[in-house]
Protein backbone atom coordinates (compact mmCIF):
# COMPACT_ATOMS: atom_id res chain seq x y z
CA UNK A 1 0.00 0.00 0.00
CA UNK A 2 3.04 2.30 -0.18
CA UNK A 3 2.60 3.41 -3.65
CA UNK A 4 -1.33 3.78 -3.19
CA UNK A 5 -3.12 7.09 -4.54
CA UNK A 6 -6.54 7.18 -3.86
CA UNK A 7 -9.06 6.54 -6.20
CA UNK A 8 -9.45 9.93 -6.63
CA UNK A 9 -6.50 11.19 -8.51
CA UNK A 10 -7.67 15.01 -8.70
CA UNK A 11 -6.83 14.91 -5.11
CA UNK A 12 -2.95 14.10 -4.87
CA UNK A 13 -3.58 12.93 -1.43
CA UNK A 14 -4.98 10.36 0.57
CA UNK A 15 -5.76 9.29 4.13
CA UNK A 16 -4.19 7.21 6.00
CA UNK A 17 -3.20 6.05 9.49
CA UNK A 18 0.31 7.41 11.01
CA UNK A 19 1.20 3.55 11.65
CA UNK A 20 0.43 3.09 7.41
CA UNK A 21 3.28 3.87 4.97
CA UNK A 22 1.52 5.76 2.36
CA UNK A 23 3.76 7.95 0.01
CA UNK A 24 0.56 10.16 -0.77
CA UNK A 25 -0.47 10.84 2.94
CA UNK A 26 -0.73 13.97 4.43
CA UNK A 27 -2.57 15.78 7.94
CA UNK A 28 -5.72 15.61 7.57
CA UNK A 29 -6.50 19.58 7.28
CA UNK A 30 -4.48 19.12 4.43
CA UNK A 31 -6.59 16.68 2.81
CA UNK A 32 -10.09 18.51 3.91
CA UNK A 33 -8.10 21.64 1.93
CA UNK A 34 -7.47 19.34 -0.89
CA UNK A 35 -11.07 17.68 -0.62
CA UNK A 36 -12.93 21.27 -0.33
CA UNK A 37 -11.11 22.53 -3.33
CA UNK A 38 -12.50 19.46 -5.20
CA UNK A 39 -15.90 19.49 -4.08
CA UNK A 40 -15.95 23.52 -5.08
CA UNK A 41 -15.02 22.79 -8.93
CA UNK A 42 -16.84 19.63 -9.39
CA UNK A 43 -20.21 19.63 -7.47
CA UNK A 44 -23.56 21.16 -8.10
CA UNK A 45 -24.67 23.17 -5.17
CA UNK A 46 -21.37 22.64 -3.42
CA UNK A 47 -21.90 25.04 -0.52
CA UNK A 48 -24.65 22.89 0.90
CA UNK A 49 -22.12 19.96 1.98
CA UNK A 50 -19.19 22.23 2.48
CA UNK A 51 -19.92 21.82 6.21
CA UNK A 52 -19.57 17.95 5.91
CA UNK A 53 -15.94 18.72 4.35
CA UNK A 54 -15.01 21.64 7.30
CA UNK A 55 -16.94 20.90 10.14
CA UNK A 56 -17.64 17.33 9.62
CA UNK A 57 -21.26 18.05 10.48
CA UNK A 58 -24.42 17.17 8.29
CA UNK A 59 -26.32 19.86 6.43
CA UNK A 60 -29.69 18.46 7.02
CA UNK A 61 -31.44 20.92 10.11
CA UNK A 62 -29.68 23.68 8.57
CA UNK A 63 -30.73 23.07 5.33
CA UNK A 64 -34.51 22.64 6.06
CA UNK A 65 -34.93 25.75 7.71
CA UNK A 66 -32.60 27.44 5.00
CA UNK A 67 -34.59 26.48 2.00
CA UNK A 68 -37.81 24.92 3.01
CA UNK A 69 -40.93 27.30 2.18
CA UNK A 70 -42.86 28.49 4.47
CA UNK A 71 -46.83 27.52 4.82
CA UNK A 72 -49.16 30.39 3.59
CA UNK A 73 -51.44 32.03 5.44
CA UNK A 74 -55.10 31.63 4.87
CA UNK A 75 -55.32 34.81 3.00
CA UNK A 76 -52.34 33.42 0.53
CA UNK A 77 -54.19 30.43 0.40
CA UNK A 78 -57.06 31.75 -1.34
CA UNK A 79 -54.71 33.58 -4.16
CA UNK A 80 -53.86 30.65 -7.13
CA UNK A 81 -51.06 33.09 -7.97
CA UNK A 82 -49.27 32.20 -4.40
CA UNK A 83 -50.25 28.73 -4.24
CA UNK A 84 -48.66 28.07 -8.21
CA UNK A 85 -45.62 30.19 -6.22
CA UNK A 86 -45.36 27.64 -3.25
CA UNK A 87 -44.99 24.75 -5.12
CA UNK A 88 -42.57 25.85 -7.52
CA UNK A 89 -40.40 26.74 -4.48
CA UNK A 90 -41.82 23.25 -2.97
CA UNK A 91 -40.63 21.40 -6.19
CA UNK A 92 -37.49 23.25 -6.13
CA UNK A 93 -36.78 22.50 -2.57
CA UNK A 94 -37.19 19.01 -3.23
CA UNK A 95 -34.81 19.01 -6.19
CA UNK A 96 -32.08 20.79 -3.95
CA UNK A 97 -32.68 18.32 -1.11
CA UNK A 98 -32.22 15.27 -3.63
CA UNK A 99 -29.29 17.12 -5.08
CA UNK A 100 -27.93 16.87 -1.35
CA UNK A 101 -28.47 13.61 -0.22
CA UNK A 102 -26.38 12.50 -3.73
CA UNK A 103 -23.53 15.05 -3.00
CA UNK A 104 -23.02 13.66 0.45
CA UNK A 105 -23.21 10.30 -1.15
CA UNK A 106 -20.65 11.48 -3.69
CA UNK A 107 -18.59 12.70 -1.55
CA UNK A 108 -18.64 9.85 1.46
CA UNK A 109 -17.60 8.23 -1.71
CA UNK A 110 -14.80 10.18 -2.46
CA UNK A 111 -13.71 10.14 1.17
CA UNK A 112 -13.85 6.65 1.72
CA UNK A 113 -11.84 6.21 -1.86
CA UNK A 114 -8.79 7.76 -0.63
Amino acid sequence: TKNFVGECLELGVVLSLNSERVDKAVPFERFQDRLKNHVLKNYDKAEDVMCLVLDLQYPEADFEGKYAPTDLTKDEAKKTTKIKMWEMKAKLFLKMHETLHKNALKLFGTVLGQ
